[in-house]
């Protein structure tokens, strides 16, 4: 829905809401903020890793700290999407969060909060990075098209 129909995260709960399909804890209403929270958990290509952070108590509550990637431990799960599936997510991810900055710096001209500079300036650091997410996007899409034609699709 998301890669291959363009639908963003609150079409697709709604959709889903629709069609009476559960969560992933039974219940029948999808928020926008399950499906962000889907699209970003790698989990769901196979590999559920275990401490990649570390909290720890405090006299003020708790603090959570990043682990070095060498001390985490991976652990095979059943996978939901494939890996390809899931890297062209990711860059659909990247290049639809570039273009929302780039929303957002014209906003933000448009409403007076910034100069015309700023706005050249934001758009020149957005573009050369739409133009990289466009290019692995597009790189992705290539390789699904030939996957599909070799299995005869």
């Amino acid at each position: 829905m998301y890669v291959h129909e363009g639908m963003g995260s609150p079409s697709i709960a709604v959709q889903l809401t629709d069609e009476g399909i559960p969560t992933q804890t039974g219940k029948l209403l999808w928020r926008q903020s399950y499906i962000h929270y889907v699209l970003a958990n790698a989990t769901y290509t196979g590999t559920w890793v275990y401490g990649k952070t570390r909290v720890i108590s405090t006299d003020y509550g708790t603090k959570e700290y990043d682990q070095p990637r060498d001390t985490w431990i991976e652990v095979p799960v059943p996978p939901l999407v494939d890996e390809k599936a899931w890297e062209t997510a990711q860059a659909e991810r990247d290049l639809r969060s570039i273009q929302m900055e780039e929303d957002r710096a014209i906003r933000l001209f448009v409403s007076g909060k910034i100069t015309e500079t700023q706005l050249d300036h934001q758009r020149r650091f957005i573009t050369e990075r739409l133009e990289s997410a466009r290019a692995k996007l597009d790189d992705y899409r290539a390789q699904e098209r030939r996957a599909e034609l070799r299995s005869g699709g």
